[in-house]
């Protein structure tokens, strides 16, 4: 199911107790959004580190 004039995400993970950071910084890597998007939340990321995407000048 395409969402073609979709513009607006919100990613949110919910908190476990031994959880895996790493998988979830994966999966959050493969989800790079398409540059016409105006908005995303990334709510309760584990981890310490954000995917490439962010640092590359997806972000304006």
């Amino acid at each position: 199911m395409k969402k073609k004039y979709l513009q607006e995400l919100v990613l949110s993970w919910s908190t476990s107790v031994g959880g895996d950071d790493d998988v979830d910084g994966l999966v959050l890597q493969d989800l790079q959004p398409h540059p016409n998007f105006k908005a995303l939340s990334i709510q309760k990321l584990g981890g310490a580190r954000l995917p490439h995407w962010v640092s590359s000048g997806w972000l304006v």
